[in-house]
């Protein structure tokens, strides 16, 4: 899991690390320099970014978007320009 060096973090940690979770700690201003130092750390092929604001996202659609991404050989995939895939669900 990848966090900042900020005290703020601490706790979240902590509990992490309680739980068998591997913390890495980086840089505050940089998202995407934490998510190449996790992604180097663990020699990943493929990176999922899914963030805490979306807690509920349906694995079945990670895992499709995942194939359609390693199927089509492209470097990047995202369903947010434009957005494809709704986060919201309102009556």
């Amino acid at each position: 899991m990848p966090t900042t060096r900020s005290e703020t973090d601490d706790a979240l940690c902590k509990v992490a690390g309680d739980i068998g979770i591997d913390v890495l700690r980086g840089s505050q201003g940089s998202v995407l320099e934490r998510y190449y130092d996790v992604a180097r750390k663990y020699q990943a092929e493929t990176i999922v970014r899914i963030t805490g604001d979306c807690p509920l996202i349906d694995p079945v659609f990670v895992d499709e978007i995942i194939k359609t991404y390693q199927d089509s050989g492209i470097d990047c995939m995202s369903n947010g320009m434009p957005p494809t895939y709704t986060r919201w669900i309102r009556r």
